[in-house]
């Protein structure tokens, strides 16, 4: 089983979640600390980078193998999450 590790900004944005999106994006963290390699491999500038969908809501994060960590580094609505996440 991989660790979870939740950027400031990803942990401030889950606690800011409330009922179903909050649930569900618990599901979402159990699933990757299971297997961080069901979400999608991004590509481009963002390429390293890999995204889950949560409901309404994009994962980014990043496989550090050697640590055995997945390390989510932005929570956001699937319309922004891209935007605004950059290198």
């Amino acid at each position: 089983m991989w660790t979870l590790k939740l950027s400031p900004s990803a942990e401030k944005f889950y606690e800011s979640l409330t009922g179903k999106h909050k649930n569900q994006m618990a599901h979402g963290f159990d699933r990757l600390v299971q297997n961080p390699y069901i979400g999608k491999m991004l590509k481009g500038d963002l390429r390293g980078y890999w995204s889950y969908r949560v409901g309404v809501y994009r994962i980014i994060y990043v496989i550090r193998q050697t640590e055995i960590i997945v390390e989510v580094l932005r929570i956001q609505h699937r319309k922004e999450v891209y935007e605004k996440f950059r290198r």
